[in-house]
C-alpha cells in the first residue's frame, strides 16, 4: 500500500469541485487524459521554436488541469516553466523541464486510467 507521500495523485480538489458527482469527475479525468498530451506537445514545440510567448500561454492553459489532476510534481514543474517563460533570458531553461513534465504527465495519465477502471471512484 502506498503512503500519501508516495502517491502520484491527490484528486481531492477534483472531488470537491464536482460536489461528489462521479460522472463529472470521470469526464474531467477523461478530458485531462485526452487534452494534456497534445498541450504538452505544443509546449515542447514552442520551446523547440524558441517561442517563449506561446510557451507562456500554453503553460498557463495547463495550470488548471494540472491542479485538478492533483500531481504535486507536475504542478511544481509547470509553475517553474510558466515563471521562466516570462523572460527571454530564462525561457531557454524550460526545454529540460518540459521533458520532465512530459514524463510525469505520462505517469499521471497511467494512474488516472487505472482510476477510471475502478467501478466506483468515491
Amino acid at each position: 500500500m502506498k503512503t500519501d507521500k508516495e502517491k502520484r495523485l491527490n484528486i481531492d480538489k477534483l472531488f470537491e469541485a464536482a460536489n461528489g458527482d462521479e460522472s463529472f469527475i470521470r469526464s474531467m479525468i477523461a478530458f485531462f487524459i485526452e487534452r494534456t498530451p497534445g498541450l504538452i506537445a505544443e509546449l515542447t514545440d514552442a520551446y523547440n521554436n524558441e517561442d517563449c510567448e506561446r510557451a507562456r500561454k500554453l503553460s498557463h492553459r495547463l495550470k488548471a488541469s494540472v491542479d485538478l489532476a492533483g500531481n504535486a510534481k507536475m504542478r511544481k514543474l509547470l509553475r517553474k516553466i510558466h515563471r521562466n517563460s516570462a523572460s527571454e533570458e530564462t525561457c531557454g531553461k524550460n526545454k529540460k523541464l518540459t521533458v520532465k513534465l512530459s514524463e510525469e504527465t505520462g505517469k499521471t495519465i497511467h494512474e488516472l486510467r487505472k482510476l477510471l477502471r475502478k467501478p466506483r471512484l468515491l
